[in-house]
């Protein structure tokens, strides 16, 4: 790509403004979901620390940081979206100071890759944590580029605040900070080089986070068999992840799996690619471990460290689940080498880099596809039902409408919610004002009623209004059960 810049400034500076007008564009378009409404309940919640233990199975730093914010808005939707795309926005700038340092060649490569990544558009749009923890994940990599040579206590204590930082924002951060941990380990012995600073950093920042273990046992005591699905990190949804990182199309990627998977062979292709060139590369300083300092390798030994201690930890603590978007710390490495792969001016670079271009703008008409067609539209659904009954108690039959429309499009009404799973049930119970189960058993004795059915299980409609009794003889023909 270098060769096609004349003002490689202004190609930046375009670039970045590009990322900002992506980012920005759609952001309140589509209705709040139930990761998101989660993160309103429990951050404006009276009892943080009860409902962090009880429904929540993160660490609380982004929960703490929205509890001011959300107060300077008046749509609580629209102020955790703007704290992701301000997040967000900030990760572009971040992450192409990193490129310069870390693989200077391909540094406009690296940043337009970014910019134009689907994963990185989702998480900026997404009013979870997702945004946040890929910031600090770039500022910490940062850090730790400088300190691969040299021993600064300034940076080392800079680095330790970050890492400690990610780790109170996703259990995830730890895999960033136990490669990179391996990686600075390795360049001391490599060198002959004092260990000692090393060691007192990475005792700091367990340090650091041994006041939050308290808590981290109880949510897994509390949640343990409530999940609903069990992943694990073999071949496939590690090549599902690094699909997802060129590819996110939300909820069309779960339709398209076999795509994205197929997608993510090429990433893993090209990714050990990169390593067998690295290793054969004729330099003055043959291999890789002789260049363990190297950009290239830098990225490399990440993306290796990182995965290959996940079945450690996952020995260790047990991992239920392996979402793409939890291993968003992974992708600027990725993104870095692919940079590196398709800047030149030879054929076969050119050919590369047009490939990935189209993967990328595919990526992001998918995404924005995605949106339109799965969006709930949960305000029109909200008006639907305010018409439909009002003053009506709610009956949800699926939870995933179940917290945004109690708690942020129709908090004025009264929700219950049938229970399909253990996990509905825990949810229920800690969940802060009325109680909000429906039991099957209770229903006849409830009158008339509004349904919500997101499946559309019993009518062609996903609200309509109903009677309790009406509605448990049609949930007794379908073979409805409580937990």
């Amino acid at each position: 790509m270098k060769s096609w810049l004349k003002r490689p400034e202004l190609v930046v500076s375009g670039l970045l403004l590009a990322g900002l007008g992506l980012r920005s564009a759609w952001l309140m378009s589509q209705s709040m979901w139930s990761d998101e409404a989660l993160t309103l309940v429990v951050s404006q919640a009276g009892d943080l620390w009860g409902l962090m233990r009880g429904l929540e199975s993160s660490p609380p730093l982004h929960f703490l940081l929205m509890r001011p914010w959300l107060k300077a808005f008046a749509d609580p939707l629209l102020g955790m979206r703007l704290f992701s795309l301000a997040c967000g926005s900030a990760c572009l700038w971040a992450f192409f100071k990193l490129a310069k340092e870390v693989v200077p060649e391909a540094a406009v490569s690296s940043l337009f890759i970014a910019v134009f990544s689907s994963y990185w558009v989702h998480a900026s749009q997404d009013g979870r944590f997702y945004s946040l923890f890929l910031l600090l994940s770039i500022l910490q990599t940062s850090v730790l580029w400088r300190l691969r040579e040299k021993d600064d206590l300034k940076l080392w204590l800079l680095y330790v605040a970050l890492a400690s930082l990610g780790l109170y924002t996703h259990y995830f951060m730890l895999f960033l900070v136990l490669a990179g941990g391996a990686y600075t380990a390795a360049s001391r012995l490599l060198c002959r080089r004092p260990i000692h600073l090393t060691l007192a950093s990475f005792a700091g920042i367990a340090v650091l986070y041994l006041p939050w273990l308290g808590f981290l046992s109880a949510q897994a005591r509390l949640r343990e068999g409530a999940t609903l699905v069990v992943e694990r990190l073999d071949l496939p949804q590690l090549a599902f992840i690094l699909g997802t990182m060129l590819c996110d199309l939300n909820f069309l990627g779960l339709v398209l799996i076999p795509w994205i998977k197929g997608l993510g062979c090429l990433v893993l292709g090209a990714l050990v690619l990169a390593g067998a060139v690295m290793a054969k590369d004729p330099g003055p300083a043959k291999g890789i471990l002789s260049r363990w300092t190297e950009g290239r390798v830098f990225c490399l030994a990440h993306i290796v460290l990182g995965l290959a201690l996940f079945p450690l930890v996952h020995a260790l603590a047990g991992i239920p689940l392996v979402q793409p978007r939890y291993f968003v710390w992974l992708s600027p490495f990725v993104y870095m080498l692919l940079a590196v792969l398709v800047t030149g001016t030879d054929l076969s670079r050119a050919v590369a880099r047009l490939a990935l271009t189209l993967v990328l703008i595919t990526g992001l008409g998918g995404y924005l596809a995605s949106n339109r067609a799965f969006d709930p539209r949960l305000g029109a659904l909200s008006l639907q039902a305010k018409l439909s009954g009002p003053g009506l108690p709610v009956i949800h039959l699926h939870p995933y409408y179940y917290l945004p429309l109690r708690y942020y499009y129709m908090p004025e009404a009264e929700h219950r919610l049938i229970p399909s799973h253990r996990k509905d049930l825990l949810d229920l119970e800690n969940l802060p004002g009325y109680p909000g189960i429906q039991r099957l058993e209770d229903l006849g004795r409830t009158g008339r009623c509004l349904v919500v059915d997101p499946e559309r299980r019993l009518s062609p409609s996903r609200v309509r209004p109903s009677t309790g009794r009406e509605l448990a003889g049609l949930l007794d023909k379908s073979g409805s059960k409580e937990p």
